[in-house]
């Protein structure tokens, strides 16, 4: 119906009006069973559908709101017992939808926090995967907020290295990820204007990737 991590139809009032009712469901069973993994499991992402609309909608206190929620009954999944591989992959992805969710409130403190933990669930994953690119993206991003240039840095240049070697993924979601942590890094080293380590000249190299990168597939697909 509308929740923008997935394809959609766009009716976020819709959406959220069913995830209510998803909510309460969930939480009738965690109150009889309040260690029942898999209602912890469902709560937690059901929170972060509701958090990813609130914030679509711009209801910046509703999502927070949601996103304490996953990260508590992720707190009480994680406490009861092992996540299998799949279960860390989504997980990693809903930490860094939580860091951003706080990036958007300009709670850079917050948004660091909560992508350190994608970062860390992300490197229980096979080496290479792309949570861990999008985790130390966020991260990246959160870090440039709070004025750690150098630690930004840092993060920015690993999730590249890592998004260029992603394998069992499309040409274009590898295209997409590597994008992204090119004009991370190319902004970092000298945004005109923009918090930087004033680099422009070393910003040159990430931003012509990106364009080339985007350029290629724009010529693949000229309709588009």
């Amino acid at each position: 119906q509308g929740v923008p991590t997935e394809l959609n139809l766009g009716h976020f009032d819709k959406a959220e009006e069913t995830l209510k009712k998803a909510d309460a469901l969930t939480e009738a069973v965690l109150a009889a069973r309040p260690e029942d993994r898999g209602s912890l499991y469902r709560s937690a992402r059901i929170a972060h559908d509701r958090m990813v609309v609130a914030a679509s909608e711009q209801r910046n206190a509703d999502a927070l709101v949601h996103a304490q929620k996953v990260d508590g009954r992720l707190e009480a999944y994680l406490h009861y017992g092992e996540a299998t591989e799949s279960e860390r992959d989504e997980i990693a992805m809903m930490y860094s939808n939580v860091s951003l969710a706080y990036r958007s409130a300009h709670r850079y403190g917050d948004s660091a926090q909560y992508a350190r933990k994608s970062v860390a669930v992300a490197r229980t994953l096979p080496p290479g995967n792309r949570r861990l690119s999008s985790g130390l993206s966020m991260l990246s991003s959160a870090l440039r907020d709070e004025g750690d240039l150098e630690g930004a840095l840092r993060a920015i240049q690993e999730a590249r290295e890592i998004a260029g070697q992603q394998s069992g993924m499309s040409e274009t979601a590898r295209m997409i990820a590597l994008h992204g942590a090119l004009i991370r890094q190319g902004l970092l080293l000298g945004e005109d204007g923009g918090i930087s380590l004033g680099g422009p000249l070393k910003a040159i190299e990430p931003l012509q990737k990106a364009l080339d990168l985007t350029e290629e597939a724009a010529q693949k697909s000229p309709n588009d």
